[in-house]
């Protein structure tokens, strides 16, 4: 099982490594792969830590749909406000990827609440018979 605040802060590093060759304005093959490889899995895996558990194949498909759903909602929201730019869109993302994955560290693992117990008497009651019947049978 992979730890999620790992999988957290690594979506951090790449989300500051993004949000650095986009805002220094460093261009080339190397910061349009990590622009690529945050918008195509960074959004949805942040959105896949709270889910709790699962196997690698599956985070990998939230990933990655999930991340297409946030960047498109993200730019049609920017072009419908008239605002859109690749830069404000990056921005927009690492935002929720920050918030999410900062929760992630911050909360530490998923761990499904324990069941309810009953709860225990102070002291049994003298009344009841708390053994097996074949203890208890009596044979003539």
């Amino acid at each position: 099982m992979i730890d999620d605040r790992r999988v957290a802060g690594g979506l951090l590093a790449l989300t500051f490594a993004t949000l650095l060759s986009a805002v220094s304005g460093v261009d080339g093959p190397v910061a349009g792969a990590v622009s690529l490889v945050f918008v195509l899995v960074a959004p949805g895996l942040a959105l896949s830590l709270p889910m709790g558990p699962m196997s690698v194949e599956a985070r990998l498909l939230v990933s990655v749909a999930g991340s297409a759903a946030l960047a498109t909602v993200t730019a049609l929201l920017l072009l419908a406000a008239g605002r859109w730019s690749g830069g404000l869109g990056l921005a927009v993302l690492a935002t929720i990827v920050i918030l999410l994955a900062g929760r992630a560290v911050r909360l530490g693992p998923h761990h499904p609440p324990d069941p309810p117990q009953p709860p225990v008497p102070d002291h049994p009651d003298p009344n009841t018979n708390d053994l097996p019947e074949e203890i208890t049978r009596r044979t003539p």
